[in-house]
């Protein structure tokens, strides 16, 4: 299986990379979220909702 990675999603409070530690901005969204193609995550072991790392 190949996979195709793209970076570069733009979460509106962090834009930039900077963003992530301002506090109060990092309150409304505490954890980096991955989005990933349904046949994708269930191929490498993935759960919806679940971590990654």
């Amino acid at each position: 299986m190949s996979a195709i990675l793209i970076i570069g999603l733009r979460v509106e409070p962090f834009f930039t990379s900077g963003g992530r530690q301002i506090g109060s901005l990092r309150k409304l969204n505490p954890d980096p979220i991955v989005e990933i193609n349904t046949l994708t995550a269930k191929d490498l072991g993935i759960k919806d909702g679940g971590w990654v790392g």
